[in-house]
């Protein structure tokens, strides 16, 4: 019954996508759109092997730093090519999470705003917010300002004194 109601905790971090878009491997490895609006906005970044924009961002209130990733890769629904930006709270020590921690991510999740707790496969519990892939600029970075905060906070709950 247990790993019933956990698969079923689980199954709610998925989100269908109907498509990928953006990133191929007929295109550059890392979508264009992006670094031009982070290089519109001044923002220090470093592209990954997957082609994903890694970003630090800094706190000046505190000693604390939170990583960003604008995921290169868009996907598609119902005619919309949507943008993730992902910001790590939680790595569990094995590939699944403890059950608390997915009860918290469930109940942390309803207080976003603007994006939620999502759980990959290799046990880490992701903030994630999703945008319109042609976001200005503008918006992608207070998004990007939005995710590093939600993350920071949520990490701080979760894992005090670690930085992910």
């Amino acid at each position: 019954m247990r790993r019933l109601v956990l698969a079923i905790i689980v199954s709610l971090f998925v989100s269908p996508a109907f498509g990928q878009i953006g990133s191929s491997s007929s295109s550059p490895s890392y979508d264009t759109r992006v670094k031009q609006a982070l290089d519109a906005e001044d923002w220090n970044y470093e592209i990954d092997d997957d082609g994903d924009f890694k970003l630090v961002v800094g706190f000046s209130n505190e000693d604390r730093s939170q990583i960003v990733y604008v995921i290169s890769n868009t996907l598609e629904n119902q005619g919309m090519e949507i943008r993730e930006i992902w910001s790590p709270v939680y790595t569990s020590a094995s590939s699944t999470i403890p059950d608390d921690v997915a009860q918290w991510a469930l109940r942390a999740s309803w207080n976003q705003v603007v994006g939620s707790l999502a759980v990959s496969g290799d046990g880490t519990v992701y903030f994630v917010a999703k945008i319109d892939a042609n976001a200005s600029p503008g918006i992608l970075s207070k998004t990007i300002r939005v995710a590093a905060a939600s993350g920071d906070e949520l990490e701080k709950e979760k894992s005090p004194g670690d930085t992910l």
